[in-house]
């Protein structure tokens, strides 16, 4: 697992956006999160990428189609998860 610091998971309002909208999708492709989002090809692929690499999320290739899930097997990932269903829930 790798030991990336917090505040480069959560540290812009774009990624948390991007973790809110993988919360609430079980899966979710780079097109449907670049529209929602409204980030630039280039920093969401870069966002997504800093994602996987600290083991949050995880990248499925699907027909040429790139679509992205949380991971369910990183702890850091199931208290991200946590984290975001308490606090839209609150």
């Amino acid at each position: 697992m790798s030991n990336i610091p917090i505040e480069n998971i959560l540290g812009t309002k774009s990624k948390i956006k991007i973790l809110k909208l993988l919360v609430n999708h079980r899966v979710i492709s780079f097109s449907e999160i670049k529209k929602q989002i409204r980030l630039n090809h280039t920093t969401l692929k870069k966002y997504l990428r800093e994602l996987e690499r600290a083991g949050i999320i995880k990248e499925h290739e699907i027909n040429r189609f790139r679509i992205y899930s949380m991971s369910k097997k990183n702890p850091r990932a199931k208290l991200i998860e946590q984290l975001i269903k308490y606090w839209d829930n609150f």
